[in-house]
């Protein structure tokens, strides 16, 4: 579990990172999209790849990189959950 995670956070994509550590794993696909268009430059990260040795579909979403994104996500959270 440890290298599919590991690799949503390497530099230059997941790719070698499952090669190296996941052999059986085969990256397929990622996606690096702003995640609030209104304030500061946040990014969203996620790859999909498959295990073909466990036969299934691995879709894995990079967690909070910056201190500005974890202040924004709290902020985000509380403003959600105060209006309801």
């Amino acid at each position: 579990m440890t290298p599919l995670i590991a690799a949503g956070y390497a530099p230059k994509g997941p790719q070698d990172c499952l090669k190296n550590q996941a052999a059986t794993v085969q990256f397929y696909k990622d996606a690096n999209v702003t995640c609030f268009p209104e304030g500061p430059e946040t990014t969203c990260y996620a790859y999909t790849a498959f295990d073909s040795s466990k036969k299934v579909i691995i879709l894995s979403f990079r967690g909070t990189t910056t201190l500005l994104q974890t202040i924004e996500e709290i902020e985000e959270y509380f403003k959600l959950t105060c209006i309801q």
